[in-house]
């Protein structure tokens, strides 16, 4: 399976690296009055961020012998150290003033260096692991593009409803309509990639109890991890509803705080990216297709209605905003958590009651503190913000250990006991 896997893998990396090459030769022929002196910076940047891309494709199988072996400890910290790397990289390169086409060796080079370590701690971990295309096997490369098909399906609603909001965007209202967006944007795709990473690992989980046909434990996985999601996705969801703005005005200025923009999309963001450990456990049960290609047409439709309703009423900034959210909200947020239920045969009463409402009503407390900070410092955003933070973190802490971690919560206070009370001694 792994060589069929690397050869695929190989393949892919070697049609992007050749995308990447076609696509440099696209920009000279038919692109140069365009960029003009600017065309060979913009062949070489096409060229090695698709040769980045192509060197992490390439290795990606490495990727996921690491989490097939649950050496998490080893994914984490490779990917931390590569994003430390690049972060110093880049900014070592601008403070010596490269350019576009320095940043993208760095990010070859970060690319590289962490798929090299990877493969290094591969053949530590499994020193059997053998490699050869005589090894590889037409059935499941089959299975494993089928799989590949599915799980793009699920995954491309959001990226291709955001892109298309940002191009919609650029040509109705102009690119400095584009940048007020995108810095509201940024701030909910920063909440979406931790919660994509915190998900990432319970795919595996789930095949392994789904493997063990384990339906009771399965179902168990499915509501307390849901609920552990939204958990950890609600304070950060609120804070922006909230506090958003400040950041935004301590960040970039007043003059990219816009209307109810962010709120909008941290309300449209939110269970989409609360639920992504729904999908995580679809894909690990392999049971993504259906799912993924109903959110996709569910999401275009919305997407669809909301163009044309906007063409006839008039493009704002709060409005796209309103069109991608609710395209999200419908197909990502509704559609594959009522799949999962019917899936697993769990009533979907049962999976609210269990698994949304009780961090909801926890995260109350969250938001009195938030709120609270604003109403007595409206004249200082940091002590605002920090202020209100910390006092409702304080209280949701105590409630998330009463009534969301539960287990951790025991652990925590028997351990504080036995530091508290130690045996006597003999």
């Amino acid at each position: 399976t792994v060589s069929t896997v690397v050869c695929l893998q190989g393949g892919i990396a070697a049609t992007v690296l050749l995308l990447s090459f076609l696509l440099a030769w696209i920009v000279a022929v038919f692109f140069s009055d365009q960029f003009k002196e600017y065309t060979n910076i913009a062949q070489w940047t096409i060229i090695l961020l698709g040769g980045s891309l192509a060197i992490n494709m390439a290795f990606d199988t490495s990727r996921g012998v690491l989490t097939g072996y649950h050496r998490w400890d080893l994914h984490t910290t490779i990917a931390a150290v590569a994003n430390a790397l690049e972060l110093i990289g880049m900014v070592t390169v601008l403070s010596l003033g490269g350019g576009l086409c320095s940043l993208g060796i760095v990010v070859i080079c970060v690319a590289l260096l962490s798929g090299l370590c990877r493969m290094y701690f591969v053949r530590r971990i499994c020193p059997d692991l053998h490699v050869s295309p005589r090894l590889f096997h037409g059935n499941t490369a089959r299975e494993m593009f089928r799989f590949g098909v599915k799980t793009l399906a699920i995954r491309s609603p959001l990226l291709i409803l955001v892109q298309t909001t940002s191009i919609i965007i650029v040509s109705h209202l102009g690119p400095a309509a584009l940048a007020v967006f995108a810095r509201s944007l940024a701030l909910v795709r920063h909440v979406e990639g931790f919660m994509s990473r915190f998900s990432f690992i319970l795919a595996p989980t789930a095949g392994s109890l789904q493997g063990l046909d384990n339906e009771e434990q399965l179902r168990a996985f499915f509501l307390k991890t849901t609920r552990y999601g939204v958990a950890f996705a609600a304070p950060m969801f609120f804070f922006l509803i909230i506090d958003g703005d400040l950041i935004i005005r301590l960040w970039m200025g007043e003059q990219y705080v816009h209307g109810q923009t962010l709120i909008i999309l941290s309300l449209g963001y939110f269970l989409p990216t609360a639920q992504n450990s729904v999908r995580e456990i679809l894909k690990g049960m392999n049971a993504h297709g259906k799912v993924g290609v109903l959110s996709f047409i569910i999401c275009s439709c919305c997407f669809l209605a909301g163009f044309i309703l906007l063409q006839k009423i008039g493009w704002s900034i709060d409005r796209a905003a309103i069109m991608l959210s609710v395209s999200l909200t419908v197909g990502l947020g509704f559609a594959p958590p009522i799949y999962a239920c019917r899936k697993l045969k769990t009533s979907y009463q049962d999976y609210l009651y269990h698994s949304i409402l009780p961090p909801f009503l926890c995260n109350s407390v969250f938001i009195a503190g938030l709120l609270a900070g604003r109403l007595f410092f409206p004249a200082s955003p940091i002590i605002a913000i920090g202020g209100g933070m910390t006092t409702g973190l304080l209280f949701l802490s105590f409630l998330y250990l009463r009534f969301i971690f539960l287990e951790e919560g025991r652990t925590l206070w028997k351990r504080f006991q036995k530091k508290r009370h130690p045996p006597a001694s003999l």
